[in-house]
């Protein structure tokens, strides 16, 4: 017969052996990851959350970008011309109008100085400067009255004058006029047709000669190119004028010619 183990006494202080540790079973509980890995996943998160707003911002800007280029688009097409800054244009060039050519100045180019031999251009716009003005001309034997066309005024100074009605006393006696500056004498007009380019072209292909005289006769078209010098001293423009005589009247040595004028200012 076997004995019993001895049993130690109590108080004796003496500990139980612990326990083996558990082994992994089929119904075993699984080990639990190690406590760094558990760590790395707010460490993800905040990162996912920087990229976030980092991708946020780059739409921001490219979006702000965006609005300020089409601010000034519109600023561009809404400016308006001539002020100076250029305008960009998708579209093909335009190209520009042809236009007359400019009328050069009655200057000299040599001197600076005006001159009446600058010739004049026919495709150039000529402005209205007065119509249908009713003139009454009125001359005595062996005088001379003179005429400003630019005004247009009878009985002006010589010095300013465009044009000059004079009789001589004698059996025939026909009142003349006699210019300073290029004109010419038409054969035959109609003051109401006659245009400005056609007294440009008439004193361009058929002036009168220095010195010669036009006889004062009902039905006379004369066109006459004013001064040029003379407009610059006084600031005006030059004028093409298309001159005809109405009619004479001689009573008592004393010529009387009823003249109706048009006048153009010759572009500068």
């Amino acid at each position: 017969m076997e004995s019993a183990p001895p049993v130690p006494p109590a108080g004796s202080g003496r500990a139980e052996p612990a326990a083996p540790p558990r082994q992994r079973g089929s119904g075993g509980t699984p080990p639990q990851p190690p406590a760094v890995k558990r760590k790395l996943w707010p460490v993800l998160a905040v990162a996912v959350s920087v990229l976030s707003l980092l991708v946020a911002a780059a739409s921001t800007l490219i979006a702000w970008r965006a609005l300020d280029q089409a601010k000034d688009a519109k600023a561009i097409a809404l400016r308006p011309a001539g002020d100076g800054q250029p305008v960009r244009s998708s579209s093909a060039p335009t190209v520009p109008a042809t236009t007359a050519p400019a009328e050069p100045p009655a200057v000299d180019p040599t001197t600076g100085e005006a001159n009446d031999d600058i010739p004049l251009n026919t495709a150039a716009s000529y402005t209205v400067a007065y119509q249908g003005e009713n003139l009454r001309v009125q001359v005595r034997c062996d005088n001379n009255t003179y005429v400003d066309l630019d005004k247009p005024e009878v009985g002006s100074d010589y010095q300013i004058s465009d044009l000059a009605m004079e009789v001589n006393c004698g059996p025939s006696n026909v009142p003349t006029f006699s210019v300073t500056t290029p004109a010419a004498s038409l054969p035959q007009g109609d003051l109401a047709t006659l245009t400005a380019k056609d007294c440009v072209e008439a004193v361009r292909t058929g002036p009168l000669a220095e010195g010669a005289t036009v006889p004062v006769k009902q039905g006379v078209v004369m066109c006459v190119l004013t001064s040029g010098p003379r407009a610059a001293t006084q600031g005006i423009s030059r004028k093409v004028v298309a001159i005809q005589v109405l009619g004479v009247v001689d009573e008592d040595a004393t010529d009387t010619a009823s003249v109706r004028v048009n006048a153009w200012n010759i572009p500068r």
